[in-house]
């Protein structure tokens, strides 16, 4: 099973072939232990969270033997506004009074094989075989909100798919939702290269990299897609990652809409990464009984560098996102008549070259640019 739950020690350890993802349980915070080489069971990467960092937003309560749980200093797993993290939270919503401090505390968990669908979005699946499924179920302990973040461990690929679910409990007062993240990481350290696919027409996908630094660094889109421009997409690569050597973590959001990656560094060095819809323009409605569904973020660890990391990504698309008779079939051979004929066609030019085509095995004929209206270059 790679999911398993140690409740003498408080931490979920999530496994797949050559990693492990630790979630710590610190009373009823739910805290992010790190993503690490795979571990042979429980060991000192599971400690209780450090509160020797000096914080100036500490919470008075008595947690494992602590004085005070401190926010700001600690590796979370899903974290709010308005509870003393001043860092990007990964859900921020509004009640009827206009207040939007929100907390979630754990309530329960459950382990099962296989994967749920997320209703009415696109979505990674799964046999019961091919991997385990952990839900974590949170609730606000002053307001009507509910949370399950839900976590699926692949068996054969060094992959999580995330996304989480949220709820208004109330049967009288509607929520605002300002912003909910797929996925939210923290990283102890910022020694990472972040890499973005970014491009424009004809030049789509570039690969840009930069080192990380103290503050928020971005990638987005806001124009209600992903487009060329931006891929909803990004990589954070440790010291000397390569294409083919090194940890890289890659960052895949199954969604087509306006998203955000993004990566921001605290005053202490602490790394929070985080993928989903853009906050930019978002506003949701809960009502009351409602639930919102974020899309899927599938999250990669590789240790073969940004290769291994790539290859992890096709093989679980084409096998586990990829659907109906063509998944595993040779795709028909297609010819398009752009560089061929460019804008200078006509009836007969086509004609010929679909015989062409045809005749050589071709099995599906593309009529690209020009077709509509007076559109001879690039400027009309």
């Amino acid at each position: 099973m790679p999911v398993r739950f140690d409740s003498r020690k408080n931490v979920f350890l999530l496994e797949t072939p050559s990693s492990t993802y630790v979630i710590r349980l610190f009373g009823k915070r739910v805290l992010h232990g790190g993503w690490f080489h795979r571990l042979p069971g429980w060991s000192d990467a599971c400690v209780t969270p450090s509160s020797e960092r000096p914080s100036f937003s500490p919470v008075p309560e008595d947690f494992e033997g602590k004085a005070y749980f401190s926010p700001d200093v600690c590796q979370q797993e899903f974290p709010v506004t308005g509870r003393g993290d001043f860092r990007a939270p990964a859900v921020e919503a509004v009640d009827s009074t206009g207040a939007n401090g929100t907390e979630f505390l754990y309530v329960s968990h459950d382990i099962s094989r296989g994967k749920k669908k997320i209703p009415g979005l696109p979505a990674t699946y799964a046999d019961e075989d091919d991997a385990a499924t952990l839900e974590i179920e949170l609730a606000d302990p002053s307001g009507p909100l509910r949370l399950t973040l839900s976590y699926t461990v692949w068996e054969h690929y060094d992959a999580i798919c995330r996304h989480a679910r949220i709820r208004n409990a109330s049967d009288k007062e509607s929520v605002s939702l300002r912003a909910v993240m797929s996925a939210s990481m923290d990283f102890p350290h910022y020694r990472f290269r972040m890499l973005q696919l970014s491009g424009a027409h004809t030049r789509e996908r570039r690969m840009i990299s930069r080192a990380l630094c103290p503050g928020m660094q971005s990638v987005e889109s806001r124009r209600g897609m992903s487009s060329h421009q931006q891929n909803p997409f990004m990589a954070l690569m440790g010291e000397g990652a390569t294409e083919s050597s090194g940890e890289v973590f890659g960052f895949s959001l199954v969604y087509s809409g306006n998203f955000i990656a993004r990566a921001e560094v605290d005053q202490f060095g602490i790394c929070r990464a985080q993928i989903g819809i853009n906050p930019y323009n978002f506003g949701w409605k809960l009502e009351p009984g409602g639930e919102f569904c974020t899309p899927e973020a599938v999250l990669v660890r590789s240790e073969e560098g940004l290769g291994g990391m790539s290859r992890t990504y096709h093989e679980l698309y084409q096998r586990h996102l990829c659907r109906g008779e063509w998944r595993d079939k040779l795709r028909p051979i297609v010819i398009n008549n752009w560089e061929a004929t460019y804008f200078d066609f006509n009836a007969e030019k086509l004609f010929a070259l679909a015989d062409t085509a045809a005749s050589c095995g071709m099995e599906l004929f593309v009529l690209d640019d020009g077709w509509f209206g007076k559109r001879n270059d690039d400027h009309s």
